[in-house]
C-alpha cells in the first residue's frame, strides 16, 4: 500500500517542502554558567572526529552570538548543534530593542547584515 502525503482529496498538490525536513538545531544548554554549557558540546565534537566525520560532512560556524556545530547525516538531513555566546543575553536585547526598525529597513530594501557579532 502506497501512501502519498502530497495529493489530498481535493487534488491538491503540496509544493515539495511542505513534507520534507531538511535540517534541526538543538541547543546545547545547562542549567548555570556558560563554562558548563561549552563542556557538555565538547563530547559532541570529540565523538563526531572518533567516529570519522571530516568536512563537508561536518564543519564548525562562528555567527557571533552562537557557535554552531553541524553535521550531515546518513539520510542527508543536516544537524546543527548552538552554543550560546558567553553575552548572548546582552546581544538577544540589543536585537529586540532595534527589530522593528531593523524589519522596516530590511522591507525597504536595506539588507545590510545586523550581526555586528562576528
Amino acid at each position: 500500500m502506497e501512501v502519498r502525503l502530497d495529493v489530498f482529496e481535493s487534488g491538491f498538490q503540496a509544493p515539495p517542502f511542505a513534507v520534507q525536513l531538511g535540517h534541526a538545531c538543538s541547543r546545547c544548554r545547562l542549567p548555570g554558567p556558560i563554562r558548563q554549557d561549552r563542556q557538555q558540546c565538547l563530547p559532541v565534537s570529540g565523538r563526531l572526529q572518533a567516529s570519522g566525520y571530516t568536512a563537508p560532512a561536518t564543519f564548525v560556524l562562528e555567527h557571533g552570538y552562537c557557535r554552531s556545530l553541524y553535521i550531515s547525516d546518513p539520510n542527508g538531513m543536516l544537524l546543527e548543534f548552538t552554543l550560546d555566546a558567553p553575552d548572548a543575553e546582552r546581544i538577544a536585547a540589543e536585537r529586540q530593542a532595534d527589530a522593528l526598525p531593523t524589519l522596516r529597513r530590511w522591507l525597504g530594501g536595506d539588507h545590510t547584515s545586523n550581526n555586528v557579532y562576528r
